[in-house]
């Protein structure tokens, strides 16, 4: 079963504006993941140092 979400970004993928947008979303969802995982890093540092 393909998702909806899968769905909805081909469709915008095919119009130059929505390609755009979704691109954007997808870099915004890296940078997102990114800064979580090194303030989780950073949370992990602190508790281990005590």
């Amino acid at each position: 079963m393909i998702s909806l979400g899968a769905i909805v970004a081909t469709q915008a993928a095919t119009s130059w504006p929505g390609k755009t947008v979704v691109m954007g979303i997808a870099a915004l969802g890296i940078v997102v993941a990114a800064l979580g995982r090194l303030i989780q890093d950073r949370k992990i540092r602190q508790v281990a140092n005590g």
